[in-house]
Parts: C-alpha cells; structure tokens; sequence
C-alpha cells in the first residue's frame, strides 16, 4: 500500500511539473558529509552562529544528521537530533498539513470564503477565499500584534486593502491566523488539541508544539549591542493565535518525522498533497519562489523542489523537498539577524548532494519567514 501511495504522489506531481529529473545515485554518507561540511561550517561563519543541526535525507533515507557548534554558549553541548528550536514559520507549512487534512475529509473548502467558518471577520473580508489566505493572496493588511485575534480583528477593521483579493502576492503572518482560527472553527478543538491529535500524534512527533518540556534545548540567539549576541527566546504561549503562523517548536527528527509522513502518503493522500504544493502564481507577484497552501516551491531544469523558511527571535529554519527523489534538507539553527537566512547553503547543498539545480541569480531568497 505505502509503495502504491508513493507512486500515487510522484504521478500527480508529474501532471503539474514536467519532466521530473531522474535521481542519481545516492551520494554515499562519508562524501556527503565533506560536500556539506565546508558549506554549513562557511555560512555559520559568515554570520557566527553559535549552533545548527543538519539533517538530510535521499530516496527516503536518513543519510546524514549532524549538529555544528554548541546549543547555548558559551560553550554547551553540540546539538544533535532532538534539540527543540523555535522554527518560525514552518509552523505556517506545518499548520497546511492540519488544514489539508480537513479538506481531506471534506470539511473544509479551499475555494470558500474564510468567512463562512469565520463569520466574525471584517466586512472587507468577507469574500476572501481559505486559499487565498492560505498562498499570501488575501492582500489583507499587515496586522500589528494584539492581545487576542479579536482585538487583531478590530485593529485592522479600518485598514485599507494592501490589494485587491487573488491579483497580488505579500507574504503576511496574519494570514495563518485566520488559518489557525479556520482549523479550530471547523475542527471545533483548540488548534493545538486538534494538531496532536491529527498530525503530531500520528507521526510520533512528541517534540513538536509549544513550550516543549525537554532539557535538550537550543537558546537562542539575537544581534546584542556592540557587535556581540544576546540570548532570546519567542515568547508564545498555548493559546496564542499566532501559534500556527509561527509559534511552533520542533526537533529535526520530528521535522524528518513529518518529511516522511508527507512522502508516504500516511496523513494525506496524494490528491491533498498536491493541491497543498500548487502555486498561487497572481498577475502582480514578484515572487521568485512561488506560494502554495502554507509553502513555496521553485522548478529549475525540470526538477521541483518545496520549501518553507522560518525565523523568530532567536531562531531560524529551513527545509527544502525534492520530492521526484524523496531528497530533502533540514536545517535548525539558534540565530537570527538579517541575512542568516541559509536559503543560499540550502541550494549549495542540494546542488552538492543531489544535482538539483541551483535557482536562477537573485532568486536564493524566498521573501517570507
């Protein structure tokens, strides 16, 4: 069954991108290792962050997990696969696979307006689709941060459209709030009742959620004063609404826990899979990356590659999908300033281990955290 469901997903992802880049053979563990070493050990340098844990995956295989530096400095252990970071907005990537699952079970509609299971939203809104909010394409305004979703609700009430629904592209945090209340509306739990339940549960992601209890545990990490680093940390609670944009902890082993989930096809069938990697791709976007529901995707020399960044204070990830080579790349790391972004290693490592090729020039950066 599961082989079936792999070749179910590889077939409809070939109906929206062709051809699909016939894999190679996989690099074995020792050489990828010396390609990854110089590259990962390079951009931390760059931007002297004090910790990363790498992860890599091809053919469905974990074929390399290493941490680099230390998880706290000054000088504490070197993270490994089960140190907790922050992950930013790969919670909004990971928040699509809870909302995916309830379009699955025919609860929800991507092409509905959020107001039908959100009635509270503002008039102004009321036409905007779940999609739309989903791939960036609401134009809602940017929406300060607020005591409650409601206070948010009433803060940007009066705000002007940024554009009109569906004609544009901005990448905007507030758009997987109004997710993460669509989740609770239609699920009827609080979201993060429902994504144990539903997704963490299922695949055994014990690591992942809000304020995890684990002493292994990476600190992060912002720019300090005079050149130096202060430690940080995000800061969300339980119930806060931002949690699906980016509240969420993880662990690397439950990212690749999640990676494989997706490959195999045991939380979504393929026809969901891909209608959560289909590009919104408006008139106006100056997007290089383009938005699907809750990630990115790029296609170069016929090879598609997914991807979501993330970045709170203190924190910043990446993972990037291959899914025609059940390839992937997990980075974890306990810094964030401008820059320290790794969308450029990230390429440089998929380039090294897998062929895959590189983006276009000037289009490393994916515009969302």
């Amino acid at each position: 069954m599961r082989l079936e469901i792999r070749l179910g997903i590889a077939a409809l992802l070939a109906l929206l991108v062709l051809p699909l880049r016939v894999p190679a053979a996989s690099p074995a563990p020792s050489r990828l290792e010396a390609n990854a070493d110089p590259i990962v050990r390079a951009a931390m340098a760059r931007h002297g962050t004090p910790g990363l844990m790498l992860a890599v995956v091809d053919a469905g295989r974990v074929v390399l997990a290493k941490g680099y530096g230390v998880r706290s400095l000054p000088s504490g252990p070197v993270p490994d696969a089960d140190t907790v970071f922050a992950i930013g907005s790969i919670s909004k990537a990971v928040t699509a696979v809870g909302a995916m699952l309830l379009v699955q079970d025919g609860k929800l509609q991507l092409d509905e307006p959020a107001a039908s299971y959100l009635p509270d939203l503002p008039e102004r809104w009321r036409n905007i689709t779940v999609r739309q909010f989903m791939t960036h394409t609401s134009g809602v305004p940017q929406v300060p941060r607020a005591t409650s979703f409601a206070a948010a609700l009433r803060r940007a009430a009066g705000e002007p459209m940024t554009f009109r629904p569906g004609s544009d592209q901005e990448y905007n945090n507030f758009n997987f709030a109004v997710i993460g209340k669509v989740v609770e509306a239609v699920s009827g739990q609080p979201y993060l009742d429902f994504m144990r339940l539903r997704v963490f549960g299922p695949l055994h992601m014990s690591s992942t959620g809000v304020r995890v209890e684990s002493a292994d545990r990476a600190t992060g990490y912002t720019a300090g004063p005079g050149g130096g680093l202060r430690s940080g940390a995000p800061g969300f609670a339980a119930g806060d609404y931002g949690v699906p944009s980016g509240g969420l902890e993880s662990t690397a082993a439950d990212l690749l826990r999640l990676e494989a989930g997706l490959r195999d096809g045991r939380l979504l069938r393929p026809e969901a899979t891909c209608q959560m990697w289909t590009p919104a791709v408006p008139p106006g976007t100056h997007y290089t990356w383009n938005f699907t529901p809750g990630w990115q995707r790029r296609v170069a020399g016929g090879t598609l590659v997914i991807a979501k960044n993330g970045a709170v204070t203190g924190f910043t990830s990446m993972i990037q999908m291959v899914p025609s080579r059940g390839a992937a790349v997990i980075l974890l790391w306990n810094l964030k300033q401008p820059g320290n972004d790794f969308w450029a290693p990230t390429a440089d490592l998929l380039q090294r281990a897998f062929g895959t090729p590189r983006p276009a020039r000037g289009e490393d950066g994916a515009g969302g955290e």
